[in-house]
């Protein structure tokens, strides 16, 4: 049973707003939209094993959580968990094309593009570890006594494995049903309340670090961002603001609600809280009146009264 079905993450959504909007001349464009890029694969690549374990069956009962952020002796956010009766299992999520090598003494993987290109990064067996690591101290928290797997889940069967140090199970995404299927399994440790009781724990504490806004947290001036209104239609930054709507001057689209993802990238990447004239400023607004408005209807929270006053927006955990 899903219980805390996919759903694509607020970093992937604002890292790609500041990779669109940060100067092409800045020294961290390039390293912003590398992120922005590798993010929204790995959303992809999650998507993907999540839609396969919609059609799970087991003769037990389990239950599966994507993005599920649990903190023990540190915050860890894991790609995928599956609780049984049986045991716990983490599946750690990779989003790779081509040829990949996972190695020991370091512990790296390494992907070779096509193109010859090569790219070293942190091996997904040493986050698997510590991953259960971590999960096994948050259960002894709460006198759970289940023994805690870990898998390392490649999205794409394209994908070339040359070699694998073996520590952690790495599987194909077509192989995982099987592999689950496979586990063995003997008398259950939990009952069904004892399981249920744990769904619900998870759901509780589970939380999630939004280390917004992305200029701030990656040491950034704003004053390096693309301000303005952006086009649905074309995605250029700058529409202009003609009584109750918005025309882009590039496609000559036409939106009377345009304003309101930029509102929601304001926060992503700019400030934690929004002032009249902040808000003027970087919608490219000339009346004092219409940034109230705007401000007023975005559903957000209000902080301070009369000149003082500015709005911050609540990010769900």
């Amino acid at each position: 049973m899903i219980v805390k079905p996919f759903q694509k993450t607020l970093d992937a959504e604002g890292l790609n707003s500041l990779a669109t909007r940060l100067r092409v001349s800045h020294p961290m464009h390039g390293k912003m939209k590398k992120k922005a890029k590798n993010k929204a694969a790995g959303d992809i690549g999650e998507e993907v094993v999540m839609r396969g374990l919609e059609k799970l069956k087991l003769p037990y009962t389990f239950y599966v959580y994507h993005n599920i952020s649990l903190y023990s002796e540190k915050l860890i956010q894991m790609d995928i968990l599956i609780v049984t009766p049986h045991y716990a299992l983490i599946l750690e999520v990779k989003n790779f094309k081509d040829t990949v090598e996972i190695t020991t003494n370091p512990s790296q993987m390494v992907q070779t593009l096509a193109n010859g290109v090569i790219n070293v990064c942190r091996s997904p067996e040493s986050q698997v570890e510590e991953y259960i690591y971590q999960l096994t101290q948050f259960f002894k928290q709460f006198k759970i006594h289940l023994p805690v797997l870990g898998a390392v889940v490649f999205a794409f069967e394209t994908l070339h494995i040359i070699n694998s140090s073996n520590r952690t199970t790495v599987l194909l995404q077509n192989e995982l049903i099987p592999y689950l299927r496979a586990i063995k399994t003997h008398n259950p440790l939990l009952t069904e309340p004892q399981l249920e009781r744990i769904k619900n724990l998870l759901l509780q504490k589970s939380k999630h670090y939004h280390p917004f806004p992305l200029s701030e947290y990656y040491s950034i001036n704003t004053k390096d961002l693309i301000t303005g209104v952006i086009c649905e239609n074309c995605a250029y930054i700058g529409m202009k603001k003609y009584k109750r709507r918005w025309i882009c001057p590039k496609c000559n689209a036409k939106s009377q609600t345009a304003h309101q993802y930029t509102m929601k990238e304001y926060f992503l990447i700019a400030r934690k809280t929004i002032s009249n004239k902040e808000c003027r400023e970087f919608l490219h607004l000339n009346n004092n009146h219409e940034a109230t408005r705007i401000m007023k209807k975005a559903n957000l929270t209000k902080i301070g009264k009369s000149s003082s006053t500015k709005y911050q927006m609540i990010f769900p955990k």
